[in-house]
């Protein structure tokens, strides 16, 4: 971890522990992947199909699982982003958002809750999850520019789509800066055990 700002992040240069992990699995079945897509012995039902078909859909089968693992391990975020994390400050324009906003804006965030693969839901109600005031979106963290894309919805608009710099980051502490519906925001997060 290296200091920036005060706060911390990880490097992330070159090839990643997961993509020798990956790498080195394959190398340890390169043998029965190998003997799947050429072993001539019928182990499939037989469906009176041409030859080429059969190993079309072998191959398939394997490059699908490869770039299933390969996805799954690309999508996966930094350990130190996941979790619940409560808002301790939240500065939208130049208003500081007062403890009990919450009750009546539901923009006025008090939990944010970061998934494993990028799942986002932020929640105004600090109790509960009010899935009628509660937004529920996706998040990319880019480690080199300690940047966070937050999209809710589908498509990227004005409203859904935002990129705020993560400034400050430890184990239980993360401050946001960036813009959000034309304002200038400012998030402080405490993360929860």
């Amino acid at each position: 971890m290296v200091s920036l700002k005060g706060g911390y992040h990880h490097r992330n240069e070159g090839v990643s522990s997961t993509e020798y992990t990956l790498l080195f699995l394959l190398s340890l079945f390169w043998n029965e992947i190998k003997d799947l897509i050429i072993k001539t012995s019928q182990t499939l039902p037989n469906f009176k199909i041409r030859n080429f078909i059969k190993y079309f859909f072998r191959i398939i089968a394997v490059v699908y699982a490869f770039f299933f693992t390969y996805y799954l391990s690309k999508t996966k975020v930094p350990k130190v982003l996941i979790g619940k994390w409560n808002v301790t400050t939240l500065i939208k324009g130049s208003d500081t958002l007062k403890s009990d906003a919450w009750l009546t804006d539901e923009s006025a965030w008090k939990n944010v809750y970061l998934g494993e693969f990028g799942n986002l839901t932020v929640n105004p109600n600090p109790y509960v999850i009010e899935r009628k005031r509660a937004k529920a979106g996706k998040y990319h963290y880019e480690s080199k520019s300690h940047t966070l894309s937050i999209l809710f919805g589908k498509q990227r608009n004005d409203t859904g789509y935002f990129e705020i710099q993560v400034t400050e980051i430890d184990r239980n502490h993360m401050k946001w800066i960036g813009q959000y519906q034309g304002k200038h925001l400012q998030v402080d997060l405490l993360k929860e055990d």
